[in-house]
């Protein structure tokens, strides 16, 4: 057991994402073969995150600008529909979150214990973190795992996903086991990627769709 804050994960990758970064992710859930890809990209007043998921056939790009504050009625946001080559501006006066948490996506959870060691992915042995969080719901209680994987660096390069399951052992007996459920390969640079935060010429690409709310956008 090792103190949560003492992690590389609390030490440097949380508190970068709230500053500048690049993360660039293929994400692959166990039993299908396909990935897909996201790519994040924030200098702390912009925030860029593009998902492209070929089983959803969906390519969406998501941009906020929250230069002049981080009120609803500062910020500005757009969603770009890449598959329809559209984007439209967000009315934020229907926003359904906290404004102030857009550019800088929490990642934590809940964490009940912290260990060290190290994980195998494919024929290579990471160092790696494992942040156990345990949940009750209705009178139930399940654990399910984050394991960050790194390779000499600060930031991890691989985020295993693990969930509490059943399954039997050679006398038939059900015994409990945490099995994978989504492997994410990751590229992280802690500074923005220039490109990213050049909105206007991101939405120069694609036809001006006009305003919709979060509404329309779900329909």
């Amino acid at each position: 057991m090792v103190h949560y804050n003492s992690t590389n994960r609390a030490k440097y990758y949380e508190p970068q994402k709230e500053k500048s970064y690049t993360e660039k992710k293929i994400v692959t859930y166990t039993g299908d073969p396909d990935s897909s890809k996201e790519t994040e990209s924030s200098n702390g007043k912009k925030f860029y995150r593009e998902d492209e998921d070929k089983d959803e056939d969906e390519d969406v790009i998501m941009l906020a600008d929250a230069t002049n504050g981080f009120s609803t009625s500062s910020i500005k946001m757009w969603m770009v529909d890449k598959k329809k080559g559209e984007y439209y501006e967000i009315d934020m006066s229907s926003f359904p979150m906290d404004p102030g948490g857009i550019t800088n996506p929490g990642t934590s959870s809940p964490v009940t214990e912290t260990l060290k060691g190290y994980y195998k992915i494919g024929s290579n042995n990471y160092p790696a973190e494992c942040f156990v969080t345990t949940t009750t719901d209705q009178g139930h209680t399940w654990k399910s795992a984050e394991i960050y994987c790194y390779n000499g660096g600060r930031y991890p390069v691989y985020i295993v996903e693990l969930v509490q399951s059943y399954d039997t052992d050679k006398e038939g007996n059900v015994i409990t086991v945490m099995k994978e459920v989504r492997t994410t390969k990751v590229d992280f640079q802690a500074k923005a990627d220039a490109s990213l935060m050049d909105f206007n010429s991101i939405l120069k690409k694609y036809k001006d769709g006009g305003k919709k709310t979060w509404k329309d956008l779900e329909t």
